[in-house]
This record gives structure tokens, sequence and C-alpha cells, in this order.
């Protein structure tokens, strides 16, 4: 089961993946409570946290989650890549810290969710891949409804991104994204709308994309 939350000023998406009495959040806001109350009404717990990458709008929570939930042990999954930007966090957020890579698979109850290392918007970005009818795919600050995140921050790259794109659209056409921000005219779309509606996901060329306003 999949439930979006939008959190914040910069209109995140914030998601709680749960199956079996498990839950995972990912990029948590630092307003904890939309998915907090959620989590009580399902009676699940809270087994670990995933993040796409660690600007600082999709990492806020982490600390507030890391004081109320210390005691458990709960692994924050990033990539090494990433990580660095939190190298100055408190050691008892760093000790969280379980890196991940391409191919690894992190369980949730009877799900496994599938690490793609997706680099572009940030060196160390990741999407998370669900297998199932349909799949689902979450984003992050990769792919936006109708738009890709930009590439000009640190660790970004156009040339990235587009090898991203071109990974992407090989995915099932039905696969569903849940997107990290809501930036576009539906809450989530699919491999197939945005090959349709996206014009960074129609660039032949990096310079193509790099073109793109």
């Amino acid at each position: 089961m999949v439930d979006q939350f939008l959190i914040g000023g910069h209109r995140n998406f914030i998601y709680l993946i749960s199956s079996d009495g498990q839950a995972l959040v990912v990029d948590p806001q630092s307003d904890l409570t939309p998915w907090q109350n959620r989590l009580r009404e399902l009676g699940a717990k809270l087994t670990g946290v995933l993040l796409t990458h660690t600007h600082w709008d999709h990492v806020a929570g982490v600390p507030a989650i890391v004081d109320q939930y210390g005691a458990e042990k709960i692994p924050i999954y990033v990539h090494e890549l990433d990580a660095r930007r939190m190298s100055q966090s408190a050691p008892a957020v760093l000790e969280h810290f379980s890196f991940v890579k391409e191919g690894d698979r992190i369980r949730v109850g009877s799900l496994s969710l599938e690490v793609l290392h997706t680099p572009g918007h940030s060196a160390g970005e990741c999407c998370y891949y669900l297998a199932g009818q349909p799949p689902q795919l979450f984003t992050g600050d990769t792919v936006f409804v109708g738009d890709v995140g930009r590439t000009d921050l640190e660790t970004g790259s156009t040339e990235e991104m587009f090898t991203t794109l071109q990974r992407l659209k090989k995915l099932a056409p039905e696969t569903v994204i849940y997107p990290g921000h809501d930036y576009g005219k539906t809450k989530t779309t699919s491999i197939v709308q945005e090959c349709k509606q996206s014009a960074a996901w129609r660039c032949r060329t990096t310079e193509e994309l790099d073109a793109i306003p």
C-alpha cells in the first residue's frame, strides 16, 4: 500500500509504503504528523527511511525520526555519494545510515523494493522500484509530472540525467511514477505518459536536453 502526503512550502511529496504491519517512509519532511497518523491507523511499525537524495527539503525530518525511533535502530537508506551532504549531522543520525547501491533490495513486509541509481539531479540520486500490477517507481527529484529535475545544482549532470531517462524509458509503460514534488497537473504519472507529454523524455541527445529552458 502506498500513501502520499503533500507537506511543506516546497510542495514535497512524502510517501508511506506499508505491507504486513511494516512501513517505510520516503524523503521525510520536517512535519512527521501526517504520515505518523496514518502509521497509527494502519497499526504498522516504521522499519526504515528511504532517501532518494539528500537535498535539505528531502531530509529535514530525519533528525526527528532518529530522535523518536532511535532505540529501534531504524535504518536510513541512502546512496553513499549523497550521504556526504549529511556528514555534519549528529553522530546519532550517522549511525543509522545504511548505504545502498544499484540493484540492492529493501524489504518491507512481503514487498521488496529495488534500488535504481539514477544520477542527474544529484550524483547519488536513487529511485526505488516496486514490481507489481502495475509496477511503481518513487523518483524523488529525478522525474516530476511533465518534467525532470534540474541538473545545474552541485553534483548535478545533464549528461547523467539523459542517460538516466533512457534507462527509465525501458521500464514497463504502465509503471506508476510517484514524484518528489507536486509540480504537475496530477499527483502521479506513468512512464507512458511522460514519454508522451514531457519534452525532456523526447530528447534524443544530451544537447537537446540541455537546451530545454
